[in-house]
């Protein structure tokens, strides 16, 4: 399939495996609960460097839980607040910090993304479903309890309106 897709499409999944959700990790893959795959990598062309240069937060957070968040933020050329420059005074030529941000019910996730070449080659990062969704949608574990949240959502098709799970969070 490996079809580029928006990264907010992970809002209102359920992720049940992610792999490679780690510093120095040039990949990471995301599996939800309906089946869809999704990886997130740098096509390498060249001359260029681009990986994960930190994850903030729990990453079982996201696991098993509606992601409510799914979120890209781009800094071209410049060190985003909070950021400490590397070795010291070093720049490069051209630079590429992509924050993703992740959120559940249970936490939130940022993953810093750092890309690096001599202008000329690409620092971004890609972002693609490697596989369909094999399943209907389903209710997230954390509120199969049936709360105030679930009442009468359900109808013969599924969920009927799953805005209402998010409690004004959208």
């Amino acid at each position: 399939m490996n079809k580029k897709v928006p990264f907010e499409k992970l809002r209102g999944k359920v992720l049940t495996k992610i792999e490679g959700m780690e510093p120095r990790s040039e990949e990471i893959i995301f599996t939800a609960e309906d089946g869809s795959v999704y990886m997130m990598y740098h096509e390498q062309d060249c001359c260029e460097g681009v990986d994960v240069e930190d994850v903030c937060g729990d990453v079982d957070d996201l696991i098993g839980s509606e992601i409510l968040l799914a979120e890209e933020v781009v800094h071209d050329n410049e060190w985003p607040d909070g950021v400490e420059k590397p070795y010291n005074s070093w720049e490069p030529d051209s630079f590429t910090w992509t924050f993703y941000k992740l959120a559940t019910r249970k936490g939130f996730v940022d993953i810093r993304w750092f890309g690096e070449s001599n202008g000329y080659y690409s620092e971004s990062v890609d972002f693609i479903q490697i596989a369909p969704a094999t399943a209907p949608p389903t209710v997230p574990p954390d509120l199969q309890s049936g709360g105030n949240e679930y009442k009468d959502l359900q109808s013969d098709n599924g969920i009927a309106n799953a805005d209402i799970l998010h409690d004004g969070l959208t």
